[in-house]
Protein backbone atom coordinates (compact mmCIF):
# COMPACT_ATOMS: atom_id res chain seq x y z
CA UNK A 1 0.00 0.00 0.00
CA UNK A 2 1.01 3.40 -0.58
CA UNK A 3 0.68 5.95 1.44
CA UNK A 4 1.26 9.96 1.13
CA UNK A 5 2.38 12.35 4.04
CA UNK A 6 1.98 16.21 2.94
CA UNK A 7 2.32 19.20 4.60
CA UNK A 8 -1.03 21.18 4.22
CA UNK A 9 0.10 24.35 2.34
CA UNK A 10 -1.16 26.89 4.95
CA UNK A 11 -1.40 25.56 8.83
CA UNK A 12 -0.73 26.96 12.04
CA UNK A 13 0.58 23.99 13.41
CA UNK A 14 2.55 22.50 11.22
CA UNK A 15 -0.48 20.05 9.95
CA UNK A 16 -0.16 17.32 7.53
CA UNK A 17 -2.39 15.15 5.48
CA UNK A 18 -2.27 11.54 5.01
CA UNK A 19 -3.97 10.08 2.34
CA UNK A 20 -3.83 7.16 -0.47
CA UNK A 21 -2.81 7.44 -3.67
CA UNK A 22 -6.47 8.32 -4.51
CA UNK A 23 -6.56 11.25 -2.36
CA UNK A 24 -9.03 9.33 0.45
CA UNK A 25 -7.88 10.66 3.90
CA UNK A 26 -6.65 7.74 6.10
CA UNK A 27 -5.16 10.10 9.28
CA UNK A 28 -4.92 13.31 10.31
CA UNK A 29 -1.95 15.02 11.47
CA UNK A 30 -2.64 17.82 14.02
CA UNK A 31 -0.14 20.14 14.78
CA UNK A 32 0.32 22.88 17.94
CA UNK A 33 0.84 26.18 17.18
CA UNK A 34 3.52 28.07 19.44
CA UNK A 35 4.90 25.10 20.24
CA UNK A 36 8.81 25.29 21.68
CA UNK A 37 8.65 21.59 20.45
CA UNK A 38 6.69 21.08 17.67
CA UNK A 39 4.04 18.63 19.13
CA UNK A 40 2.29 16.58 16.64
CA UNK A 41 -0.35 14.40 16.80
CA UNK A 42 -1.45 11.10 14.88
CA UNK A 43 -4.98 10.69 15.16
CA UNK A 44 -7.53 8.11 13.40
CA UNK A 45 -10.20 9.79 11.40
CA UNK A 46 -12.69 9.21 14.46
CA UNK A 47 -9.89 11.82 16.56
CA UNK A 48 -8.24 8.92 18.69
CA UNK A 49 -4.86 9.73 19.09
CA UNK A 50 -2.75 6.82 17.83
CA UNK A 51 1.23 8.69 18.59
CA UNK A 52 2.59 12.14 19.77
CA UNK A 53 5.75 13.45 18.30
CA UNK A 54 8.24 16.52 19.43
CA UNK A 55 11.22 17.61 18.75
CA UNK A 56 13.69 17.36 21.65
CA UNK A 57 14.57 20.97 23.65
CA UNK A 58 16.98 22.63 23.75
CA UNK A 59 18.92 21.45 21.14
CA UNK A 60 22.60 23.00 19.50
CA UNK A 61 24.12 21.04 16.53
CA UNK A 62 22.12 17.53 15.93
CA UNK A 63 18.62 17.31 16.06
CA UNK A 64 16.12 15.22 17.40
CA UNK A 65 12.30 14.11 17.92
CA UNK A 66 10.22 11.54 20.61
CA UNK A 67 8.04 9.31 18.89
CA UNK A 68 5.15 8.37 22.21
CA UNK A 69 2.33 6.40 22.47
CA UNK A 70 -0.93 7.74 23.50
CA UNK A 71 -0.32 7.80 26.87
CA UNK A 72 2.69 10.10 26.27
CA UNK A 73 5.09 7.28 27.16
CA UNK A 74 8.61 7.59 24.72
CA UNK A 75 8.57 4.63 22.00
CA UNK A 76 11.86 5.37 20.66
CA UNK A 77 14.28 8.48 19.81
CA UNK A 78 14.73 9.81 16.05
CA UNK A 79 17.87 11.75 15.54
CA UNK A 80 20.16 13.31 13.02
CA UNK A 81 23.05 11.07 11.80
CA UNK A 82 26.40 12.17 10.10
CA UNK A 83 27.77 9.53 9.26
CA UNK A 84 27.52 8.58 5.37
CA UNK A 85 25.42 4.97 5.88
CA UNK A 86 22.53 6.93 6.97
CA UNK A 87 20.50 9.71 7.41
CA UNK A 88 18.66 9.05 10.83
CA UNK A 89 19.41 6.44 13.64
CA UNK A 90 16.10 4.98 15.97
CA UNK A 91 17.20 4.74 19.87
CA UNK A 92 16.08 3.96 23.17
CA UNK A 93 13.46 1.78 21.75
CA UNK A 94 11.72 -1.59 22.85
CA UNK A 95 11.92 -3.32 19.82
CA UNK A 96 15.02 -2.89 17.42
CA UNK A 97 14.02 -0.63 14.70
CA UNK A 98 16.82 0.10 11.85
CA UNK A 99 16.65 2.84 9.03
CA UNK A 100 18.67 2.38 6.02
CA UNK A 101 19.78 4.11 3.07
CA UNK A 102 18.67 7.79 2.10
CA UNK A 103 15.20 9.83 2.10
CA UNK A 104 15.68 10.59 -1.58
CA UNK A 105 16.45 7.19 -2.30
CA UNK A 106 13.98 5.34 -0.32
CA UNK A 107 14.84 4.76 3.22
CA UNK A 108 14.16 0.60 4.57
CA UNK A 109 13.07 1.17 7.45
CA UNK A 110 12.76 -2.72 9.73
CA UNK A 111 11.56 -3.70 13.25
CA UNK A 112 13.23 -6.76 14.63
CA UNK A 113 14.90 -7.70 11.29
CA UNK A 114 12.01 -7.62 9.50
CA UNK A 115 10.46 -5.18 6.97
CA UNK A 116 8.11 -2.60 7.71
CA UNK A 117 8.36 0.26 4.45
CA UNK A 118 9.88 2.33 3.11
CA UNK A 119 9.99 6.29 3.03
CA UNK A 120 10.62 8.54 0.36
CA UNK A 121 10.73 12.29 -0.02
CA UNK A 122 9.78 13.91 -3.23
CA UNK A 123 10.94 17.21 -3.76
CA UNK A 124 9.07 17.99 -6.81
CA UNK A 125 6.32 19.66 -4.79
CA UNK A 126 5.99 23.03 -3.23
CA UNK A 127 5.60 21.70 0.54
CA UNK A 128 6.76 18.25 2.21
CA UNK A 129 5.47 15.85 0.11
CA UNK A 130 6.46 11.93 1.48
CA UNK A 131 5.46 8.83 0.13
CA UNK A 132 5.62 5.48 2.47
CA UNK A 133 5.55 1.88 0.44
CA UNK A 134 3.53 -0.26 3.54
CA UNK A 135 3.57 -3.75 2.64
CA UNK A 136 0.22 -5.88 3.21
CA UNK A 137 -0.12 -6.98 6.87
CA UNK A 138 1.95 -4.42 8.05
CA UNK A 139 0.40 -1.38 10.16
CA UNK A 140 1.52 2.21 8.77
CA UNK A 141 1.28 4.24 11.48
CA UNK A 142 4.44 3.81 13.17
CA UNK A 143 5.70 5.07 9.34
CA UNK A 144 3.55 7.76 9.61
CA UNK A 145 4.69 8.65 13.08
CA UNK A 146 8.59 8.18 11.63
CA UNK A 147 7.84 10.72 8.63
CA UNK A 148 6.54 13.39 11.25
CA UNK A 149 9.44 12.81 13.24
CA UNK A 150 12.16 13.38 10.49
CA UNK A 151 9.78 16.44 8.96
CA UNK A 152 10.14 17.77 12.49
CA UNK A 153 14.18 17.28 12.63
CA UNK A 154 14.72 18.72 9.30
CA UNK A 155 12.38 21.60 9.73
CA UNK A 156 14.45 22.31 12.98
CA UNK A 157 17.62 22.33 11.38
CA UNK A 158 16.85 24.38 8.72
CA UNK A 159 15.88 27.07 10.81
CA UNK A 160 11.83 26.73 9.66
CA UNK A 161 8.83 27.64 12.45
CA UNK A 162 5.48 26.40 11.48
Amino acid sequence: MKIIVKNKFVSWGGSSKVEDTSGNALYRVKGKAFSWTRKKTLLDLNGNVLYRIRNKWPTVFLHSAFICDRDGNKICKVKQNLSFKQNYIIEETRDNIQVNGYILNGMQVSRNNQYIGTITKEFWALRDYFVLDVPDGQDPTFLIALVIAIDNIHDKSQGQSH
